[in-house]
């Protein structure tokens, strides 16, 4: 899929003017703003939706596989599949 992007973005930018790359550019930055402010938005609500799936599971801890006995997210809940970390979860 990337490869066929990059050769539609080549045919196109062999047929545009200076101005119109430029236009295009813009119209790019701008775009990919938009994209980012969604992208922060939608981190922002997951970040919500697990606080409320953290304290309202029945959790069940399993063990992570390959986790050793230092590690931080040792245990991870077979219902919801959020670590056993609470404060990931809670503030």
């Amino acid at each position: 899929m990337i490869k066929c992007i990059e050769e539609s973005v080549k045919d196109k930018r062999e047929s545009l003017s200076f101005e119109e790359l430029i236009r295009w550019r813009r119209i790019s930055e701008k775009e990919m703003e938009n994209l980012n402010k969604q992208l922060s938005k939608l981190q922002k609500t997951l970040v919500i939706i697990n606080k409320d799936i953290w304290n309202k599971c029945d959790h069940k801890w399993n063990k992570v596989e390959g986790a050793t006995m230092g590690d931080l997210c040792s245990k991870c809940c077979e219902n919801c599949n959020l670590y056993n970390v609470r404060s990931l979860y809670t503030n």
